[in-house]
């Protein structure tokens, strides 16, 4: 409930290390203390995001959430 600032949490199906549930069973607290949080569920991604396809895709996700919640100063 302490929590200021946008969350994105990134997991894959397959982690071994880190249970996916707890990225699921995390979001839905934050969302439930009134909290902005975004979970991106990779499938078949593993704790390492060892694929090129996964780590793109956590990449794409994590660029454009920041460009959303903290977009770069104009250019002038």
């Amino acid at each position: 409930d302490r929590v200021s600032a946008p969350i994105l949490l990134i997991h894959g199906t397959n982690d071994t290390v880190v249970l996916p549930e707890q990225s699921s069973n995390m979001a839905n607290a934050l969302r439930k203390a009134g909290k902005e949080a975004e979970l991106l569920t990779l499938e078949k991604a593993d704790h390492w995001l060892l694929k090129g396809e996964a780590r793109l895709a956590m990449l794409e996700a994590a660029y454009k959430f920041i460009e959303r919640h903290n977009p770069p100063d104009p250019v002038e």
